[in-house]
C-alpha cells in the first residue's frame, strides 16, 4: 500500500504497512483474531473465561465478541493487553503469541466495575 500526498507542486509517496489479520487459538479452545493496522490493533473472538454461574451452578462463559473488536495495546509485537467488561466485572487480559504466531496463552485479572 502507498500513501500519496502533494507538497507544493511535488507528488510524494510513502509505502505504508499493510493491514494484517491473524487468527490464533489457545489450548483451552479460545480463538482470537488480531487485526493490526499501521494506527491501531484490535482483537475479536472468543475467550473461555468463566464470568459467573447460572441458577443451576453451571458456568457462564464470557460472551463471544466475534462481530466487533476491542482495542488492544501492543506490548512488544508478541504480547497484547486489552479490557473486556461483562456486567459488573472488568477483565484485564494479556495474551502472548507463540513464536510461530499460530497459538497463544493468556492471563487475566478481574475487578469490579464501580
Amino acid at each position: 500500500d502507498f500513501n500519496f500526498s502533494i507538497v507544493g507542486t511535488t507528488l510524494e509517496y510513502k509505502k505504508t504497512a499493510a493491514e494484517i489479520r491473524l487468527t490464533v487459538s489457545a489450548a483451552d479452545g479460545s480463538s482470537l483474531t488480531l487485526h493490526n493496522t499501521p494506527n491501531f490493533t484490535y482483537i475479536y473472538g472468543k475467550l473461555n473465561i468463566v464470568v459467573g454461574q447460572d441458577d443451576k451452578g453451571n458456568d457462564i462463559m464470557m460472551p463471544d465478541n466475534g462481530d466487533y473488536g476491542v482495542y488492544a495495546t501492543d506490548i512488544n509485537g508478541n504480547s497484547y493487553t486489552f479490557e473486556r467488561i461483562y456486567k459488573d466485572k472488568k477483565f484485564i487480559i494479556t495474551i502472548v503469541l507463540s513464536a510461530d504466531k499460530t497459538t497463544f496463552t493468556y492471563t487475566y485479572s478481574q475487578t469490579s466495575v464501580a
